[in-house]
């Protein structure tokens, strides 16, 4: 699937945009079920880098042909080269589209972009030949001594990007000046060819390969050097060379020679940037040149204003080594950086009162249930099935879109079960998607309340018998979406909401806005980092999240226990801290906390409590927590203390 053809090919259309139809595809495949007029339509996908892979459960499922990413459900608006970026940023086919666009996707320096010989790029271009080393998609990598290896075509400057996915095909593409070539053979020197088409005068790759070195950092210099090595290799090839006669001639004799070939095909010249200051090129050398027989298919790229995403930070290779066990961490805690709310006004502007919308013509708003920091919830009626449902509604541009990352959230959880239902305490997404390009939305079953107005309503304080069977369920919560890859980042009583009917006794875990994948599909756990972020919520925050660490399972546990004492209490010894909020002092209030326990919780202390934390604090940063140990202990402190896991909640008396 590495041509364009065949991504093309796999959405089962009829033809391509050029007219032609490839026949590598079996045509018996699902066809692509959404319009034309959407975004995400066959062509732009393919220009992603992504084909059909369709599922029983998901007919639009695509992956990326590069880093394997699988992606659902799109929508009308949704920009395929924005999205890919932003679930996988460190995809070569993304890195390269994002630099040649002039984004930064990619960071090299904080004030200027990413350089064409960067070492980064120059990563990203040889991915293209093949994944893993092997580099088994380039024809002649299995050839001695041939002088267009993978390695050497990288340097040059050009990617892996042939007609049709063929072992004959050998073509590759300048990014930057689109410059296209194929028929490579044992002698050719694919820097020297490069440098010698027409376009390369103003190739921005050619430019600053030939740009008088200045400091650079330790990132762009591993590019540099291959670039000299093949550039001396070329000088001294070059010196063995016949004179060869220009371009697009014939010889004196007037004919032809006896055999042409397929050589090299030039495409057009990209307009060159204007921050990109002119520089000398590599003198051009006469050569025979064999005329081209195809022409090179130009697809636009999309404008670096088309492709706003975060800055990938940290691509040094060595990030991505697990340092699970590092044995420090920073000494300051960092402050929290909330993402922007919506104001008052701009609340009233996008939910009137009196809104009233029916959303994929069948859920029906009936009235507002409350107030988000970036939407609000809706009670509304499921027109299909005659039942009330809960209704989650967002800006569709929102700065922060917490609802489309919830989306993609359940959509994770809902392929790794593969179409089972859900177990009872996690809410199954009925519905996600978007109204006119103005809302986005999310529905879901209607539950009842939550712990946090539960917890008032008790005059903020529960029994102990509550408290643990409350733990309880939300351990066996965390250890369900641990277990499909997920953490969730921001555990609080607001986050847990009581069933309804039936399942009235059961906790659910909702609200997975900031949660996050923390391992991809290989099974590979996101690595450590520092210096990030805070996330989540102050009050209930882990001590490693105060420090900037990457959350991980054992955050999610740590919230929970700070959840418990909370209800035990009723006054964890940092709420004082947080208004105004001083995260210095609540961090170091939480740190100490473990060692006074029972001076901080009087009468309400108990030993199971500090094995607790203990243990949840030791983890390392990539271990599996035991959640069976930590039930276990709080099993063993109810029936220490002579109190039933089966009792009546405090409010149910």
């Amino acid at each position: 699937m590495h041509s364009f053809a065949a991504r093309y090919a796999s959405f089962n259309v009829e033809t391509l945009v050029d007219g032609q139809t490839p026949s590598i595809i079996p045509r018996d495949t699902v066809a692509w079920p959404h319009p034309q007029k959407f975004g995400a339509n066959p062509e732009t996908l393919a220009d992603a880098g992504f084909y059909h892979n369709p599922s029983p459960y998901d007919p639009d499922n695509v992956c990326c042909f590069m880093c394997g990413k699988e992606l659902a459900e799109w929508e009308e608006h949704d920009d395929p080269f924005k999205i890919h970026a932003e679930k996988c940023p460190k995809c070569p086919w993304v890195v390269l589209n994002f630099a040649v666009a002039g984004s930064d996707v990619v960071e090299s320096s904080p004030s200027t972009k990413i350089s064409p010989t960067s070492n980064i790029l120059y990563e990203a271009r040889l991915a293209t030949y093949g994944p893993g080393g092997k580099r088994k998609w380039w024809p002649h990598d299995g050839r001695k001594k041939h002088g267009a290896n993978s390695k050497k075509m990288t340097a040059a400057g050009f990617i892996f990007q042939p007609e049709i996915d063929s072992p004959e095909d050998d073509t590759a593409t300048c990014l930057y000046c689109e410059t296209t070539l194929s028929g490579w053979e044992s002698t050719d020197d694919p820097l020297h060819e490069h440098s010698r088409r027409p376009a390369a005068k103003t190739c921005a790759f050619i430019i600053a390969l030939n740009t008088p070195e200045s400091p650079a950092s330790d990132e762009s210099s591993g590019a540099e050097n291959q670039h000299k090595r093949v550039t001396r290799s070329m000088r001294r090839t070059s010196q063995q060379q016949q004179p060869l006669t220009p371009l697009n001639t014939v010889p004196e004799n007037g004919e032809p020679d006896a055999k042409p070939k397929t050589k090299r095909k030039t495409a057009g010249t990209k307009k060159q940037k204007e921050d990109v200051a002119p520089a000398a090129v590599v003198e051009e050398k006469t050569k025979t040149a064999k005329p081209a027989t195809k022409q090179a298919r130009k697809r636009g790229r999309p404008s670096a204003a088309a492709l706003q995403v975060q800055p990938l930070k940290n691509i040094d290779p060595n990030t991505k080594k697990l340092n699970a066990a590092r044995p420090y961490a920073p000494k300051e805690p960092v402050k929290p950086r909330e993402p922007p709310k919506l104001t008052e006004s701009k609340q009233d502007t996008l939910f009137p009162p009196n809104l009233k919308l029916v959303l994929d013509n069948r859920y029906k708003l009936i009235d507002k249930l409350g107030n988000g920091a970036f939407g609000q919830v809706y009670r509304a009626d499921d027109t299909k099935h005659s039942k009330l449902v809960a209704v989650k509604l967002e800006p569709y541009n929102a700065e922060y879109a917490s609802l489309r990352y919830e989306i993609d959230v359940y959509r994770t959880l809902r392929r790794g079960m593969g179409g089972k239902p859900f177990p009872v305490g996690i809410p199954e997404m009925i519905w996600g998607g978007s109204h006119e390009g103005i809302y986005r939305a999310l529905v879901l079953p209607l539950l009842g309340s939550s712990l946090t107005s539960l917890f008032r309503a008790q005059k903020h304080q529960l029994s102990l018998g509550t408290t643990l069977m409350l733990v309880q369920q939300m351990i066996d919560r965390l250890e369900w979406i641990h277990d499909q890859r997920i953490i969730h980042r921001d555990i609080k009583p607001d986050n847990f909401v009581m069933g309804t009917g039936k399942n009235s006794r059961t906790l659910y875990l909702i609200d997975f806005g900031l949660s996050k994948v923390y391992r991809n599909e290989e099974w590979m756990h996101i690595p450590y980092r520092d210096g990030r972020g805070f996330v989540g919520n102050m009050r209930y925050a882990s001590v490693n999240v105060h420090l900037g660490v990457e959350p991980a399972r054992r955050d999610d546990l740590e919230a929970v226990f700070y959840v418990l004492l909370d209800f035990l209490t009723g006054d964890l010894p940092w709420r004082r801290f947080e208004n105004p909020p001083e995260s210095n002092m609540i961090y170091v209030t939480k740190l100490t906390s473990i060692q006074a326990l029972n001076f901080s919780m009087g009468a309400y202390y108990e030993p199971e409590f500090y094995q607790c934390l203990w243990y949840i604090r030791s983890l390392r940063f990539d271990q599996r927590p035991d959640y069976n140990y930590l039930r276990a202990t709080l099993s063993a402190l109810a029936e220490r203390k002579g109190v039933g896991l089966g009792e009546c909640f405090d409010w149910e008396r």
